[in-house]
């Protein structure tokens, strides 16, 4: 019965995968951002990088708060692209402002070690705060470990 499961499981992902590609050839941002994820994980798709990293940007470009804040983090890491400081940061700054929480607390990170921008405590502090007001988890425990 376990494995009729794990089928059924990998069937319904590769068709969600299908409608998210079909949703995002028409320009839906949500769609990509998921369908970036599928492929960054190898969900229900073949692990693509890559292909992830485009979709996220073509999200970005679009606007799409997420697709920016998800951008950035793959910029930071060098995740299907270049690892590329100023790049993770404009894409940051953009999700940051629109308010991401994720993005606030990369920002706030790259603030203090100078990652992309030049060091400055008082901006990282700034940055991790706005993302700890919203219940950022790692915010949160960065703040209370400095207090």
């Amino acid at each position: 019965m376990r494995d009729f499961d794990r089928e059924t499981k990998s069937s319904r992902q590769a068709k969600a995968a299908y409608y998210y590609d079909k949703a995002a050839s028409q320009g839906d941002a949500n769609a990509m951002c998921n369908l970036a994820t599928m492929h960054s994980r190898g969900i229900g798709v073949a692990r693509d990088d890559a292909k992830a990293t485009a979709l996220l940007r073509r999200a970005a470009d679009a606007g799409h708060r997420d697709g920016a804040a998800m951008l950035g983090s793959r910029y930071l890491a060098g995740a299907g692209c270049a690892q590329d400081y100023g790049e993770a940061v404009k894409w940051l700054r953009i999700a940051a402002d629109k308010g991401s929480a994720d993005a606030q607390f990369n920002l706030g990170l790259s603030y203090h070690l100078g990652n992309g921008v030049a060091k400055d405590p008082a901006l990282a502090l700034d940055w991790i705060k706005k993302a700890a007001r919203q219940g950022h988890d790692r915010a949160i425990a960065l703040l209370q470990n400095k207090a």
